[in-house]
């Protein structure tokens, strides 16, 4: 045991010494504060990855800049890494949600792992200071709908805390060790391949408390935001575990896609909260698997993305 631990650190010390001399780090830092997961304040850093570089500027509550006009009211957007867009851009505007509202910055508090009550949570951090004329939610039904299940502990999935986010910052070795040493001991990740067929079976088990608590998670979201005045947009993104790969290639899961539909359609699906505009995130049916995912399989590429309004999809599927 003590040779492989040994050998291991060994190995991530080697990963991560470029990256400490200036060149891109091998991992997104992102750390929890008991109440949400959330990227190192103040910062300018790239990642590196399969796909590509992707880099990341942050403000004084770690949320990613996506910067607009400077003369443009801010839109603040609230999710996990799919909102986030974790990966490397592959539309050329910087980021998908650019194409909803164009030249305005997007501030974008979030990031992996952040369930739909951490996003309640941080969304109430923001409103301690500032009152957003702006305001969009994204929900991950691949992941976050999961993770709005009682029994979800963040704390078993993010390896650094909102403390260490610093430290991690100027000497980014601290970063594998902590992950090797949790990894040894089964936490923080898996290298289990993704069983769609498994996560499928989980989410029809679970689909009534699923349903329960979701509405939880919108009486929640309904209670931080009913005296304002802020314009409030929906973003549903799909599962993906919707789609089989076969081969080279993936393709929609009809079952799996009428699910969706009916559950981001059921038209009480988001009373109480007042949504001014509800978005569904689309993709191709049929596609390339590495046109349609990242390297880990469990985040949707860009490039194919469009955002329909959810009346035209729910009226046109």
């Amino acid at each position: 045991m003590y040779p492989l631990l040994c050998f291991l650190l060994l190995l991530s010390f080697g990963f991560i010494l470029a990256p400490s001399f200036g060149g891109c780090l091998s991992f997104l830092p992102y750390g929890y504060n008991n109440f949400f997961v959330h990227l190192p304040a103040d910062e300018n850093f790239c990642v590196s990855s399969s796909d590509g570089d992707t880099t990341y500027k942050t403000d004084s509550r770690g949320a990613r800049i996506i910067a607009g006009k400077k003369s443009e009211v801010p839109v603040h957007a609230f999710g996990e890494s799919q909102l986030l867009e974790i990966f490397p851009n592959t539309r050329g505007n910087g980021h998908a949600l650019r194409t909803l509202y164009n030249k305005k910055t997007i501030l974008i508090h979030g990031a992996p792992n952040n369930g739909p009550f951490e996003t309640v949570e941080y969304l109430k951090y923001v409103l301690r200071t500032t009152t957003p004329e702006y305001i969009v939610i994204g929900l991950n039904f691949g992941t976050d709908i999961f993770r709005i299940i009682p029994g979800w502990k963040t704390k078993n999935y993010v390896s650094l805390t909102s403390d260490e986010l610093p430290t991690v910052m100027t000497f980014p070795f601290w970063y594998e060790i902590k992950t090797t040493l949790g990894m040894l001991k089964g936490m923080f990740f898996t290298s289990k391949k993704i069983n769609v067929h498994q996560i499928r079976e989980k989410y029809f088990s679970k689909k009534q408390k699923i349903r329960e608590n979701f509405k939880g998670f919108i009486y929640k979201l309904n209670e931080e935001t009913k005296s304002l005045n802020s314009k409030i947009d929906f973003i549903f993104f799909p599962p993906y575990w919707m789609y089989t790969q076969k081969e080279k290639t993936s393709y929609l899961e009809e079952r799996i896609g009428t699910e969706f539909h009916n559950f981001v359609c059921d038209v009480n699906i988001l009373d109480p909260l007042y949504v001014t505009q509800a978005y569904i995130a689309k993709f191709p049916k049929i596609l390339p698997t590495d046109k349609l995912f990242t390297f880990d399989g469990r985040h949707f590429k860009t490039e194919f993305l469009t955002f329909e309004p959810r009346e035209s999809y729910c009226s046109n599927y």
